[in-house]
């Protein structure tokens, strides 16, 4: 499910400053081992389609946090058609599936309240310094 995130935040070829920040938090208070981290480290470097990497997730609540925590990527100042338009253009799967229900019901998650705030406070200081998910050392 991982995987499918940060390739959704990479799938326009631009991660904003909120991105950055969430999926920073999101890295941070998950407890990724060192092989999963290598691995996310080369999804960045080589960002792999977010669509394949969604038909990778097999449990139904983990298609659900994908869709909530996608959601608050592709934060739309509250305007959920708008927000479940930008989600469509990146996973059009979920659209024409079964899938599509748990992304309408991600639409009432109580986390995504939690999430837009986070996103909100992350924009203005995020534009004020620069931040990086993860650092490469060679």
């Amino acid at each position: 499910m991982w995987r499918a995130v940060f390739a959704f935040a990479l799938a326009d070829g631009n991660l904003s400053a909120g991105e950055r920040a969430l999926l920073n938090e999101y890295k941070a208070n998950t407890a990724f081992s060192p092989p999963q981290l290598a691995i996310l480290r080369d999804d960045f470097a080589y960002p792999h389609d977010v669509q394949e990497m969604y038909r990778h997730i097999q449990r139904p609540e983990y298609k659900h946090r994908f869709c909530v925590m996608v959601r608050a990527l592709a934060w739309c100042d509250g305007d959920l058609d708008r927000q479940d338009e930008i989600i469509l253009q990146r996973v059009s799967c979920l659209g024409t599936t079964a899938d599509a229900d748990i992304l309408r019901q991600s639409r009432a998650h109580p986390d995504i309240e939690e999430f837009h705030e986070r996103y909100i406070k992350s924009g203005v200081a995020g534009f004020m310094r620069e931040r990086h998910i993860f650092e490469v050392r060679i």
